[in-house]
């Protein structure tokens, strides 16, 4: 999911018409890959408890703090608020992070 989240991200163009079928293709992709990374931090959390359940909490391995600031950026850059969203939606740039996790992994 990784390296297919990392492809995705080489594949968009900020320049792209907004209307098209690539833009919109990929935009499903990105929810699709978001919800995915957004199922696995839940389960983490769920399996191995937030902090305090001693050395493997979900918050005390930087590799998951890291991640869960993706995954938080990613769905906030999400939400219909009433203000100009181009910030917000330019820290979704942040997702370039996820590769890092293949470092953690090798």
């Amino acid at each position: 999911m990784v390296v297919f989240s990392t492809i995705l991200l080489v594949i968009d163009n900020p320049l792209d018409d907004p209307r098209s079928m690539k833009q919109f293709v990929l935009t499903i992709l990105d929810y699709v890959t978001t919800s995915v990374f957004t199922l696995e931090c839940m389960i983490k959390i769920c399996v191995f408890g937030l902090l305090i359940n001693g050395k493997k909490s979900y918050f005390r391995e930087p590799w998951n703090f890291l991640d869960f600031f993706v995954v938080l950026v990613s769905l906030f850059s999400y939400l219909p608020l009433g203000f100009d969203m181009k910030f917000y939606k330019s820290m979704r740039l942040l997702r370039i992070l996820r590769p890092l996790r293949m470092i953690q992994r090798n």
